[in-house]
């Protein structure tokens, strides 16, 4: 074991919680958060109900056509019409606006009472382009709209695609509100003058629910042994055991990055501090903590660590080091919790948000790990899940958001596990032909990479850790989400064949 521990006493996922230590020498402070939850055993508490789901939306499938209460509105220079062809809504924007606003389809006094919410929809364009998701309450004078959640924005393609996400509404003072879909002027979109289809809206309110249960005790660093070899014929090439009591800002960039994508509620505040990625006693320690009492877009500061040649930008002096082909292996505990959102993945080098030409997904993108899953069992945190992202034509042309999303591996741990509990060895084996993926030295998942449009992953990539809060792939944290949350990378390694 390399350094002290850290203890978490869970009884549920909204129990109390002790943190007996904290941690030295990261500038993290104090861990202690008290909370508490009915005990279904104890007669003076009620019993946990069953979640009851209410939809709010009427005529979401469009079934009677686009009627009341569907409206639309144009403004500020925006036109469109609105249709509905076998079942499905067609706006044709004729006139995008000078606002995303200038363009809306809408419902108006929904009733959305306090408590998480989940709205659905599904969507597609006949030219790419993005349209936005706004909730809260009209006004009739000055400030004219209430938010009930940050505005969500979603890239649609040729191709119909499912979206949804959660929010929590905190605002007893207006208990309806309204759903609105804004389709006019977005800054660096495609053709905005076009077909937008819609079709299977849903707003669903989480009326009550049972906690989700957590296992007894968590020790970060957690005390198993580190027993997985690479394999035979695996040679080590490189290697960072986070050994030399320092971070290492030649190889790792804390990134910043004020408005992430995928509307996640974290801010990565990078630099040179500690407060939230340092090296301690062989362990690389990434932090997600919660800036005041209240949950909600931009509360929560968090750690994104990339090994990007140049850094933040590319312009910096900082080695890093990138990838192509190879066994790339991490030993990681991971942190837990509803909303949180942990990974371990890949970027191709050349992408411009690190300083270089190409845009997302053209540079490619593989997702050695990530948890969280809001669909997932115990909110995701015993599954894991692998994924290629890349643009799957030929010319892969860049500014084309052309986002073939690959789901190649998953696995849940039996019993009820969470990843929080031990160490593990998240692994791919990518050579020219495929990439194969490992959970502690089992095959989970493997995906061809020999196709035309898949030349993305056969340049080279670098490496990122990171923990988001929220956003549109894991739950909405709320009360029952302890914080601070803690990832620890015991090692990473390369290996060659």
């Amino acid at each position: 074991m390399k350094r002290k521990s850290i203890l978490f006493t869970c009884l549920t996922a909204a129990s109390v919680f002790f943190a007996l230590m904290p941690i030295a020498g990261c500038d993290f402070g104090s861990n202690t958060t008290d909370t508490e939850t009915p005990d279904p055993d104890d007669p003076a508490d009620p019993d946990p109900e069953e979640p009851v789901e209410t939809e709010r939306i009427e005529n979401g499938d469009f079934a009677d056509g686009f009627v009341l209460p569907w409206s639309a509105w144009n403004g500020e220079g925006g036109a469109s019409t609105q249709t509905v062809t076998g079942g499905e809504l067609v706006v044709t924007v004729t006139a995008p606006g000078t606002q995303p606003y200038s363009v809306q389809i809408f419902q108006d006094g929904l009733s959305i009472p306090d408590g998480e919410q989940t709205v659905s929809f599904r969507a597609k364009a006949a030219e790419p382009r993005m349209l936005r998701v706004q909730i809260g309450k009209g006004l009739s004078a000055d400030p004219w709209f209430v938010e009930f959640m940050p505005v969500k924005s979603f890239d649609l393609t040729i191709e119909w695609q499912d979206f949804s996400f959660t929010f929590n509404k905190s605002n007893s003072t207006y208990s309806d509100g309204k759903l609105v879909f804004e389709l006019g002027t977005m800054t660096g979109e495609g053709t905005l003058a076009t077909d937008i289809y819609i079709d299977d809206v849903s707003l669903v309110n989480l009326d009550s629910g049972t906690p989700v249960e957590t296992p007894g005790e968590f020790v970060y660093p957690a005390v198993n042994a580190d027993s997985w070899t690479p394999g035979d014929g695996w040679t080590l090439s490189w290697q960072d055991e986070f050994n030399d009591g320092a971070f290492d800002t030649n190889t790792w960039t804390r990134q910043t990055m004020l408005n992430p994508p995928n509307n996640e509620w974290q801010q990565y505040f990078g630099g040179t501090s500690n407060d939230n990625a340092c090296e301690e006693d062989g362990y690389m320690v990434l932090k997600a903590s919660m800036n005041g009492t209240a949950h909600g877009d931009n509360q929560y500061k968090s750690a994104r660590v990339i090994s990007n040649p140049g850094g933040q930008d590319g312009s910096s002096s900082a080695e890093g080091k990138t990838f192509l082909y190879g066994k790339i292996a991490a030993r990681i505990q991971l942190p837990y919790g509803k909303g949180i959102w942990p990974a371990f993945w890949m970027l191709g080098d050349n992408i411009n948000e690190t300083g270089g030409d190409t845009t997302w997904p053209e540079c490619g993108e593989i997702d050695i790990l990530e948890t969280g899953a809001k669909d997932d069992p115990a909110y995701g945190q015993g599954t894991t899940h692998g994924t290629l992202h890349h643009d799957p034509t030929v010319e892969n042309i860049t500014n084309d958001w052309n986002n073939l999303y690959l789901p190649s591996a998953k696995h849940t741990l039996p019993g009820g596990k969470f990843f929080a509990e031990n160490f593990h060895v998240f692994e791919i084996e990518w050579d020219e032909s495929k990439i194969v993926w490992k959970l502690d030295g089992a095959k989970i998942g493997e995906q061809s990479i020999s196709e035309a449009g898949r030349s993305e992953f056969h340049k080279p990539f670098y490496v990122l850790f990171n923990i988001a809060v929220g956003g549109d792939f894991t739950s909405t944290p709320d009360s029952t989400t302890h914080f601070p949350q803690y990832m620890y990378i015991d090692w990473i390694r390369h290996y060659t064949k």
